[in-house]
């Protein structure tokens, strides 16, 4: 268990049985900023049992955050340790896929509204029709870290895997090198496979770009990005995007 920022938010990674990148990773998030002791769980995958009692004696476990259908796997598990936290997804086909797994409190998108304030709850530009008010493949989360900036997580439309392996290409999942050694996410082909317009896709990433309050980018698959230079990831992720 690694803590990105104090008292806030930390993540874990743990190896994955099912088909996809052999790693995932979990976010742990402690919405208002560490003023209370409620968790919410993005992406919940099984890990080791003393890890587990790291994660609760950081506060009450109180939302299983399913990200989109592929990540539902050990939602099960968890909702059986916490029997009283709330499963939330995204709604239309993605959470009748969960709910095959575990059953399904809320739709994700109220999580905004419950923790105002401290989470962001975004649709990711390009996915689907905006006209459509469902079928999202996942959305996007911005969580307020204590120092009043702002995490953006994602599970599978952003990955940077360093692995250079068979799977990693198939799925397009390994992250774009840059001259200096950093490793920069790029949009998988998962995420391509549901993709409605890659301009809006791009202009969403040069969008985000464009914000000085954002300083990480988390995703469930690779390295997480931290620093002064995610403006300038968004801005590589959009040129990738626009890439034919």
């Amino acid at each position: 268990l690694v803590a990105l920022c104090p008292s806030t938010l930390w993540h874990v990674t743990a190896k994955f049985k099912g088909s996809g990148p052999p790693w995932r990773r979990m976010i742990i998030y402690r919405p208002n900023c560490g003023t209370k002791q409620s968790l919410i769980l993005l992406s919940p995958v099984a890990v080791p049992k003393d890890v587990m009692e790291e994660i609760d004696k950081l506060g009450k476990v109180e939302v299983l955050l399913i990200p989109n259908a592929y990540h539902r796997t050990d939602a099960a598990v968890f909702k059986k340790r916490y029997p009283y936290a709330k499963v939330a997804s995204p709604p239309g086909w993605v959470r009748k896929r969960v709910a095959e797994v575990v059953p399904v409190d809320m739709d994700a998108r109220e999580l905004a509204e419950i923790y105002k304030g401290s989470v962001k709850v975004v649709r990711i530009g390009g996915l689907v029709d905006n006209r459509e008010q469902e079928g999202d493949f996942e959305y996007a989360y911005e969580f307020l870290l204590s120092d009043g900036t702002w995490a953006y997580a994602v599970t599978d439309t952003l990955f940077n895997c360093r692995e250079r392996g068979f799977v990693n290409w198939a799925l397009g999942t390994s992250g774009t090198v840059r001259q200096d050694g950093r490793i920069i996410p790029r949009v998988g082909r998962v995420s391509k496979w549901f993709m409605h317009s890659r301009e809006q896709c791009a202009k969403f990433y040069r969008d985000m770009a464009d914000r000085d309050d954002v300083k990480m980018i988390l995703m469930a698959h690779g390295d997480v990005y931290i620093g002064d230079g995610v403006q300038d990831a968004f801005r590589e992720i959009a040129g990738d995007v626009d890439q034919k």
